[in-house]
């Protein structure tokens, strides 16, 4: 599926949210967009949050970005991605 306008995507984001919460689903996205400078997709570390701007790990270079994808996370597989996160901010913090 090729990207959505940031705006169309926060949209789809938010309506995939509200359908797993309504069921009792657990659910989080993270967004995904391709890197201007080399076509690499890059993944936003923090969950349910867009960056304007992002750097790609790839080229190293830091682009403006305005459309997208995501990539949702639901049911139990959430505990895991949240204690992954939570190891990640701790290491970060004792560096």
């Amino acid at each position: 599926m090729a990207d959505l306008l940031r705006e169309d995507l926060m949209k789809r984001a938010d309506d995939v949210l509200v359908e797993y919460d309504a069921k009792g689903i657990p659910a989080m996205v993270f967004f995904k967009v391709t890197c201007p400078n080399c076509g690499e997709r890059v993944i936003f570390r923090e969950p349910n949050t867009w960056h304007d701007s992002v750097e790609c790990v790839e080229c190293g270079v830091t682009s403006d970005v305005d459309r997208g994808g995501f990539m949702l996370v639901a049911g139990t597989g959430i505990e895991v991605f949240k204690q992954l996160l939570k190891e990640e901010a701790q290491q970060a913090h004792s560096s």
